[in-house]
């Protein structure tokens, strides 16, 4: 192989890669099929004016006021620290590893026993933010953490938990990270990363037969038994 050659293989890889991982990754193919059934302005938000919020505080202040300082429930227990934690609590699910690998994906009609990402994913994804750690280049490493704080956050103005729709752009840099970890395996044992893409292609389709045949029947029959109550 010519030197230029090698120069422009290295140059396309990592693109290659990343949509080999694209579309081996759940959300997406789930994103794909239903994108039309997904509208973030008629998702509830999580405003300090929710009433089920002002609900929630009112029994809250209620339950403090007969254990402990009126005033001290007061302070600790209105819209704002309400919210913060709520808030918090959406912040922090973008990270849970159960909804990332195990059993997060919904997406509007996706099936629940999957995650975001096949658990081929997390071995590439950790491998890739350890290889974006070690980098010597300090400002993408910087931009990298940075906007892995910052993606999760339209997350927490959603009333509802494991919003999908809001987390995409989180999803998007996992999966760059994931593309890195697969050009240092890919770099490190050609013969494994073949190996790795047969068992990608492997979960991949049989996540997709399950989302297209089996999923539609649970529902079905879900509806069926609920029917007949």
């Amino acid at each position: 192989m010519s030197k230029n050659s090698q120069i422009e293989t290295k140059r396309i890889l990592p693109l290659v890669l990343f949509i080999f991982l694209l579309f081996s990754s759940p959300w997406f193919l789930i994103l794909w099929q239903n994108h039309s059934l997904i509208n973030l302005k008629n998702e509830k938000k999580l405003f300090f004016r929710n009433q089920t919020f002002v609900e929630e505080i009112n029994t809250l202040r209620g339950e403090g006021k007969s254990a402990a300082n009126p005033l001290l429930t007061r302070v600790l227990i209105n819209k704002v620290t309400f919210w913060a934690g709520e808030a918090a609590d959406r912040y922090l699910e973008s990270f849970d590893p159960h909804y990332l690998f195990f059993g997060g994906i919904d997406l509007k009609t996706g099936d629940t026993t999957t995650g975001q990402f096949h658990i081929l994913f997390l071995p590439l994804i950790i491998l890739g933010i350890y290889e974006i750690l070690v980098s010597k280049n300090n400002r993408s490493r910087r931009y990298f953490f940075t906007a892995l704080l910052i993606t999760p956050l339209p997350s927490i103005f959603f009333l509802s938990h494991y919003e999908g729709a809001s987390k995409i752009f989180l999803f998007l840099l996992l999966l760059i990270s994931a593309t890195y970890g697969a050009l240092r395996l890919f770099r490190s044992s050609k013969i494994l990363a073949v190996i790795i893409s047969l068992l990608f292609l492997f979960e991949t389709v049989r996540f997709y037969h399950n989302f297209k045949v089996h999923h539609p029947r649970k529902l079905i029959e879900q509806l069926y038994a609920i029917k007949t109550k």
